[in-house]
């Protein structure tokens, strides 16, 4: 792309994204799901720590409400965002439309959040597995309960089902939103791959990068007009465009010299 930054869409979802926005919706859900258990689970294992556990999990609600706006047109999702909009989230409408808009969001905080977890997560992973398959390997921790015990092993079991479910729906989910925003631009660009760039920015030839208006899909931006020319103005019903005018020479009134 060729003069600015790519163009910005709004508006209802086209047929073309519908499949991979599907998709997207069953990684938010998983995502959901799967937060819920490693709270459950980690916080009855170490309910002292509940505190950090939750600051821990903020950037998992992060991706989670990003995903709320991206699905703001499903059924599912509406009455949450209608609510987020009308409490906490009252006044973003305007810096944020929501729906495809947020698809390169969606793409970035999955995939910077699946790195932070990995990395957050995968001691305590380590040692639940160990515990549970090594019985010789030796308990440094502090537990809830009495580690390997029958409440020990559900409340591990379903921390450890959290973290894989969260980590495959973060690495899916940014993959369908990579691919989603591709598609998306591809729509919205008619003219890319012609000679002197396609429509970057939502108006003609790079656009603007300041004051740069939404792009609904399915509405071509008009051209504008060439340098020395008036662009033509909208009409109304029951308006004429004025007929054409040609080259006239000087007709005005003055005093010949000489």
């Amino acid at each position: 792309r060729v003069g600015g930054p790519p163009p910005i869409a709004f508006g209802p979802p086209p047929e073309q994204l519908l499949g991979r926005l599907k998709r997207i919706k069953a990684c938010l859900v998983t995502l959901i799901v799967a937060l819920v258990l490693k709270l459950v689970g980690q916080i009855l294992l170490r309910p002292w720590l509940a505190l950090n556990i939750v600051v821990d999990s903020l950037d998992a609600l992060l991706v989670a409400l990003v995903g709320v706006f991206l699905m703001k047109d499903d059924p599912l999702f509406r009455p949450v965002y209608t609510f987020l909009m009308g409490t906490c989230c009252r006044g973003c409408e305007g810096q944020c439309p929501g729906g495809v808009s947020c698809l390169c969001t969606w793409f970035a905080v999955c995939l910077i959040t699946a790195l932070t977890d990995l990395f957050g997560d995968v001691g305590t992973v380590y040692v639940g597995f160990r515990l549970i398959f090594d019985p010789s390997y030796p308990d440094k921790y502090e537990w809830n309960f009495k580690s390997r015990s029958t409440p020990w092993f559900i409340c591990m079991v379903v921390y450890m089902v959290g973290v894989l479910l969260a980590l495959l729906a973060q690495i899916l989910g940014a993959w369908q939103g990579m691919k989603g925003f591709t598609e998306s631009q591809a729509l919205l660009d008619p003219l890319e791959g012609l000679e002197g760039g396609a429509w970057g920015g939502g108006l003609p030839h790079g656009g603007a990068q300041q004051g740069q208006q939404p792009y609904a899909y399915g509405v071509q931006p008009q051209p504008s007009a060439p340098p020395g020319e008036v662009p033509a103005m909208p009409m109304g019903p029951g308006q004429r465009l004025p007929p054409p005018r040609g080259f006239e020479p000087f007709a005005g009134q003055g005093q010949r010299l000489g």
